[in-house]
């Protein structure tokens, strides 16, 4: 993908990091690729944006190998990185192979399913007085709803009024039974590496869940409004602010 950088930030060593996974192959131009060209471009662009306002920490839900605190480093940026410990310290051993010794990211270790990410985001140095952009990218598929709840629930509870949440939501096709099978096909790929799917939403019970969770979103956006060759009505791209206290 043709990806943005910021003038400080270090796009090679993100190559590099993904490299180090194994040996990297094009993805084929099919539905897949298409859409993690829309959803890829709506986070990059949620990143751009937060730091364009002068925003000074960016907090990554459930990183794993994500490069944008290399991508998008900027002097006096924090990069926060929620996840668990285990793939946490193989991401550092990656990066300090590579001779990143001088990483932007501020590591918060934490199992979503029993751990609590505010208290996580505190210990950590992260700042509740200072305007947040939490990122949950591909993430919330893998979760059940009420850890889901909680952990954007935690979320809020470090946000500032002008803090902003970017995620996405996967939503059933409402149309073309082939696009039904590729989420099957896709369902069983990564049941079979460890990650089986655990929440399914309609589009009305997915931003109904954001607002239980003290989110109200402000952008829902489809992955074909982003990317034409994107099939429309299987993802949510949502950006939401905090819900005012008391609402």
């Amino acid at each position: 993908m043709d990806r943005p950088s910021t003038p400080e930030g270090r796009p090679d060593a993100d190559v590099a990091l993904a490299r180090s996974l194994g040996h990297m192959r094009p993805l084929p131009r099919g539905a897949m690729h298409e859409y993690l060209v829309a959803r890829t471009a709506f986070f990059d662009r949620a990143v751009l944006d937060a730091l364009a306002s002068g925003l000074t920490q960016v907090v990554i839900v459930g990183a794993g190998y994500d490069g944008r605190a290399l991508r998008f480093s900027r002097p006096g940026v924090r990069f926060f990185e929620l996840d668990h410990p285990v793939t946490q310290a193989d991401k550092r051993r990656r990066l300090a192979a590579l001779g990143d010794l001088h990483s932007p990211i501020v590591f918060a270790p934490a199992d979503f399913t029993t751990d609590d990410v505010a208290e996580a985001l505190e210990t950590a140095g992260h700042d509740a007085s200072r305007d947040s952009l939490f990122l949950c990218e591909g993430v919330l598929l893998y979760l059940e709803e009420a850890v889901i709840v909680r952990l954007l629930g935690g979320l809020r509870a470090r946000a500032t009024a002008g803090s902003v949440l970017a995620l996405n939501i996967p939503v059933p096709a409402e149309h073309a039974s082939a696009l039904g099978l590729r989420r099957r096909v896709l369902n069983l790929v990564v049941r079979m590496a460890g990650e089986p799917p655990r929440t399914a939403l309609t589009r009305d019970e997915a931003l109904e869940l954001v607002g239980r969770a003290g989110w109200v979103p402000r952008r829902v956006a489809d992955p074909a409004d982003l990317n034409p060759r994107a099939h429309p009505g299987h993802a949510l791209l949502v950006e939401a602010v905090p819900a005012a206290a008391g609402t």
